[in-house]
């Protein structure tokens, strides 16, 4: 299971919206907080301020401007660090104690400065010119702003370690749920009707999909087998009465003297003997596809198989105007049943010599390849459009939309079928020009080989 291919799960992704969320969320919470506190907090300084300034003053309307200057002095030597800031400038501008730059208007102002906290500020107006300002530094704001900053981005980190851990927990489960279904979905494709999603009895919500799955799958075996068995049993009952309509035939062929009615028995023979290779390739097709036809597994020299093809075709590729010809290494060996692989060169070949016109050059190979032994029937002939490719292994399918020419159109699937069969699949492809038909077979271990 791939990081990248867990990453884009649709679980990992929900399990990443909700911790984006809860960190938003602790932004918001955050920010709020901040607000509050630090309101409050500016409060009880601007408070502060406001009550010294306040015993200042009445000092001031008591005493003077000598006792204000006393009353700061010895605030500013007792008071402890960090204390309020005091300044008082004269009628010219002049400032003493800690001189502050005053703003124009008197009142509340904050003075922000570089490398050091803000000033909240409260300045007055005194009456005979003086201007008196106390102040206190927003030192306690901005370590409450700087230690919430810090608390938030270690909430964030976490929420973010706990999000991905919990994707990443959350998409491998997803995951292999997902992967069970696809391989149930892929062993359906492959054609086997029996396959089925795993059940556990979680009883979530994907189990219940997973049984709803299950319960179609087990209809459409049911109804695709039901199929199977009445194209069968069709077969099967055709194949008699026909057999006997031919003897019949036969022997009503031997009677008869003239030439004419001759060629119609003749005629209705070769009728016969169509619709009984017909039902024949039906009833092996649907033995394939079944998975009752018994199948044997041996090691075959496909070089030998494809030799034996050779010399049976090249008369009738001969007699069609065609050219046979045989590419094959020695020794290139694969496992299956020889009379199923017999079967489908026999289809490839014979769909090569019908369907092409004289002067075609056909060629039957065997050679091995880095993936394994490979096969290969390919001729120079007209070909198969690029858009029928895929339709060509269908049954009854027929390029040739008249169906004027020979052929039932079974030949090309029970190819695919037995191929499908032997665990490999019928590759068909344009050999620029004619037909390439491949088939590509998995590499046998070396003690078979030797066998």
């Amino acid at each position: 299971m791939s990081k990248p291919r867990r990453f884009h799960a649709a679980s990992f992704r929900f399990t990443a919206l909700t911790a984006g969320v809860f960190a938003l969320g602790a932004l918001l919470y955050s920010a709020v907080v901040y607000q509050a506190v630090s309101s409050q907090m500016e409060q009880q300084l601007r408070a502060h301020v406001a009550a010294e300034t306040s015993q200042l003053l009445g000092d001031y309307e008591d005493h003077g401007v000598e006792e204000l200057r006393h009353d700061i002095r010895e605030r500013l030597e007792r008071a402890p660090t960090p204390r309020l800031l005091y300044t008082l400038a004269n009628p010219d501008g002049v400032r003493v104690f800690d001189r502050i730059a005053l703003p124009a208007e008197p009142g509340w102002s904050r003075i922000e400065r570089a490398g050091a906290p803000d000033l909240i500020l409260l300045t007055t107006d005194l009456p005979d010119g003086f201007r008196l300002a106390v102040a206190a530094e927003a030192r306690s704001v901005s370590e409450f702003a700087l230690a919430l900053r810090k608390t938030t981005i270690l909430q964030l980190c976490a929420l973010a370690a706990i999000g991905l851990a919990m994707g990443m927990v959350l998409s491998r489960r997803f995951l292999t749920r997902v992967e069970r279904l696809r391989r149930a979905a892929e062993a359906v494709g492959r054609g086997e009707l029996s396959a089925r999603i795993p059940v556990r009895g979680a009883g979530d919500d994907f189990e219940q999909v997973a049984l709803e799955i299950n319960r179609m799958l087990g209809r459409i075996e049911a109804l695709v087998g039901e199929v199977r068995l009445v194209s069968i049993n069709i077969a099967h009952d055709l194949r008699t009465p026909l057999a006997a309509v031919r003897q019949r035939l036969e022997r009503l062929s031997e009677l008869q003297a003239d030439e004419p009615s001759r060629r119609l028995c003749a005629d209705a023979l070769q009728s016969l003997d169509d619709a009984l290779q017909i039902f024949s390739a039906l009833l092996r097709i649907a033995e394939i596809e079944s998975g009752r036809a018994q199948m044997r597994s041996e090691t075959l020299d496909l070089a030998e198989l494809l030799r034996h093809l050779h010399d049976t075709f090249e008369p009738v590729a001969e007699e069609h105007g065609q050219k046979l010809e045989l590419e094959a290494a020695s020794g290139v060996m694969v496992r299956g049943d020889a009379a199923m692989l017999t079967q489908l060169f026999v289809n490839l070949v014979e769909n090569a010599i019908r369907h092409n016109a004289p002067g075609v050059r056909i060629r039957l190979i065997a050679r091995e390849s880095p993936a394994g032994p490979v096969a290969e029937v390919i001729d120079d002939g007209i070909g198969i459009p690029a858009s029928a490719i895929e339709d060509v292994v269908k049954p009854f399918f027929r390029v040739e939309r008249s169906r004027q020419a020979p052929g039932s159109g079974l030949g090309l699937c029970l190819a695919a079928r037995i191929a499908e069969r032997h665990g490999t699949h019928l590759e068909l492809g344009t050999a620029h020009p004619g037909l390439r038909a491949r088939v590509q077979f998995a590499a046998l271990p070396i003690e078979q080989v030797s066998v």
